[in-house]
């Protein structure tokens, strides 16, 4: 994941969830505008500060695992872009869908 890659995705982010997989905790992270969409989908999800050291930044963060994805019937809208990265665009029938 490149740090810089994710800041552009999420400065004009209103409509996307961006997720990353982490393979240390085996879940997918979703950072800044995209962490706050998750959890217009998922309320019970916290979010979280992560630090790169390396850039000199914090970002915030949310976290999600698979059994919360297929829990939440978010699998059949996510697009996979690459082995650790896929993007789940927004929308009203989504929100309904995640909510029930």
């Amino acid at each position: 994941m490149n740090i810089e890659d994710v800041l552009k995705k999420e400065v004009c982010n209103d409509d996307h969830i961006h997720l990353y997989y982490c393979a240390v905790k085996k879940c997918w992270k979703a950072y800044e505008q995209s962490a706050i969409n998750l959890l217009e989908l998922i309320p019970d999800l916290n979010i979280q500060d992560e630090i790169f050291e390396d850039h000199h930044i914090r970002l915030r963060c949310a976290l999600i695992t698979k059994e919360q994805i297929e829990c939440y019937k978010l699998s059949h809208a996510l697009t996979l872009l690459s082995e650790e990265y896929v993007e789940l665009q927004l929308n009203k029938s989504l929100m309904k869908e995640a909510l029930y």
